[in-house]
C-alpha cells in the first residue's frame, strides 16, 4: 500500500466529517517540537475542511510562539494551564515540565473543551489529540465522538509502546529481544525507549506512555508522522492492530505548502 493512498485515506476518513456544525478539538502535547508538528496537521485538515472549526488547546507559553504571526479563521488557540501556580517561573528539566503539566492535564482539557463550546455554540464532534494524551479515548467515548491518536514520530518507538506489557513479560537476561514484534527482528534493549522496561516505571511520564500503548487500539485512527516504506513489516502489523492506521508524514516534507 503507497504512501500517497494511505494519505488520500486518512484524507477521506476527515472529509466524511466535514459538514457544517462540526467542532474538533485538537490537544497538543505541550513540549518539544509536539506542538508545532500537531498545527502543521491542523492547519492541513483546516484547509481540506473549511467549514469546520478546529480549537487548539496548547499552554499559553506555546499558543504565543505558535500564532505570533499565524491567523487561520478556522482553527482558534485556547489556553491551558501548564501545571505551574500563577505568575511561578519554571526553573528544572524538561522532564521537571511534563511531570508538572500531567496530573491536571485532564481536567484541565475537560475545562478548556467547555469553554469552547460556549464560544462557538459547537459541541466537539471529534478529538484529534496527540497520542500521548491517553484519556482522550475516555472522553472521546463519553461524547460518542472519533478519537484520532496523531503520533509524531515513527512506527519503532510507537511499537515500542503498544507492546510494552509484552516487552516486560519477555525482558531476560539477555541485551537482545529476537522475533518477539512482527516486523522487527531483534530488539535490543539499549535502543528501546526508557520507559518501556529501564528507569522510573512509576513517574508520570512512563505511566503516561504506557497507559497510551494500552489504549491505541481504542482510537478510531492513527495518522503516524512517518512514510510506510521506512518499516514496511512493522507498519502491516500495526495496521492489524489499530483502526485506520495511516502515514501521512514526514509532516516537514508533506505539509509544508501550508506553512
Amino acid at each position: 500500500m503507497s504512501g500517497e493512498y494511505q494519505a488520500q485515506k486518512m484524507y477521506c476518513f476527515w472529509v466524511k466529517l466535514s459538514i457544517r456544525e462540526k467542532h474538533v478539538a485538537v490537544f497538543a502535547f505541550p513540549f518539544a517540537s509536539h506542538p508545532s508538528s500537531q498545527l502543521k496537521l491542523t492547519r492541513h485538515l483546516a484547509s481540506a475542511a473549511p467549514t469546520v472549526v478546529f480549537s487548539f488547546f496548547n499552554t499559553a507559553k506555546s499558543n504565543r510562539a505558535l500564532f505570533a504571526e499565524l491567523s487561520c479563521d478556522n482553527i482558534l488557540p485556547y489556553d491551558v494551564s501548564d501545571g505551574l501556580p500563577n505568575n511561578d517561573v519554571f526553573v528544572g528539566s524538561p522532564l521537571d515540565a511534563i511531570n508538572l503539566y500531567l496530573p491536571g492535564a485532564e481536567e484541565e482539557l475537560r475545562r478548556a473543551v467547555r469553554v469552547a463550546e460556549k464560544d462557538t455554540g459547537r459541541n466537539i464532534t471529534c478529538l484529534v489529540v496527540h497520542a500521548f494524551i491517553w484519556f482522550a479515548a475516555d472522553m472521546a467515548e463519553e461524547m460518542n465522538i472519533p478519537w484520532v491518536a496523531y503520533w509524531s514520530a515513527g512506527t519503532c518507538f510507537l511499537a515500542a509502546h503498544f507492546y510494552t506489557d509484552l516487552i516486560r513479560q519477555k525482558t531476560g537476561p539477555d541485551d537482545e529481544i529476537t522475533d518477539l514484534i512482527p516486523g522487527l527482528k531483534v530488539v535490543l534493549l539499549g535502543d528501546l525507549p526508557s520507559e518501556v522496561v529501564f528507569g522510573d516505571l512509576q513517574s508520570p511520564c512512563a505511566i503516561m506512555l504506557h497507559k497510551m500503548g494500552r489504549n491505541l487500539s481504542r482510537a478510531s485512527a492513527v495518522p503516524v508522522n512517518s512514510f510506510q516504506e521506512l518499516d514496511p513489516d512493522l507498519a502491516k502489523n500495526l495496521s492489524s492492530k489499530l483502526n485506520n492506521f495511516v502515514h501521512i508524514g514526514p509532516s516537514n516534507l508533506k505539509f509544508f505548502t501550508l506553512i
